[in-house]
């Protein structure tokens, strides 16, 4: 087995934490796997937001393939197959491989300026508040916060149902504001 778990720097939609747990379950040695967060950049008025819609470039929304879904998402997931069906170890130091830059590689800005590189744990911790998630780990309607057999996470405490309606509210003011 083989894996590639990947977060996003900006999403508040799923709490890193269930991702970690997901992560350190993982019964595979840790030469067979990876953690890696995508991260967002700018360069001048343009951005790159490593958030909850990436990869963007579908065929609903047309072919807005951008550097964070082909290098963060699409490269790592052909590298990964390629590795898992084939043994290619080239393709696994891609797919799995810190040490590597073309692992770390995200492409370049029209200036040159190259763009941030992925980052990769093998001990992630989580960043931000649970609480900034619109979905968080100990939510109680959250199965893998109900049943320890689910995964073994960390110590986080539980977080009360009105927190979830106040990221679900405020998540829906954000998205009315922008139209």
């Amino acid at each position: 087995m083989k894996c590639i778990v990947e977060i996003f720097d900006n999403d508040r939609v799923n709490d890193h934490r269930m991702a970690i747990d997901i992560f350190n379950s993982l019964k595979i040695p840790s030469s067979e796997k990876a953690f890696i967060m995508l991260q967002s950049d700018t360069c001048g008025k343009e951005l790159l937001i490593a958030d909850h819609q990436v990869p963007e470039g579908t065929y609903r929304f047309g072919w807005d393939v951008n550097a964070l879904d082909y290098y963060g998402v699409y490269r790592l997931i052909h590298a990964l197959s390629e590795y898992a069906f084939t043994d290619n170890l080239a393709a696994k130091d891609i797919a799995l491989n810190v040490e590597n830059a073309e692992h770390r590689f995200m492409g370049k800005w029209w200036t040159g300026k190259p763009i941030r590189e992925l980052v990769q744990s093998n001990t992630p911790v989580p960043g931000i508040a649970q609480t900034m998630f619109l979905n968080f780990k100990n939510h109680i309607q959250n199965p893998q916060a109900q049943n320890p057999n689910y995964f073994h996470g960390g110590k986080d405490s539980k977080v009360s149902s009105s927190i979830t309606l106040r990221n679900y509210a405020s998540v829906l003011h954000n998205t009315l504001a922008k139209r």
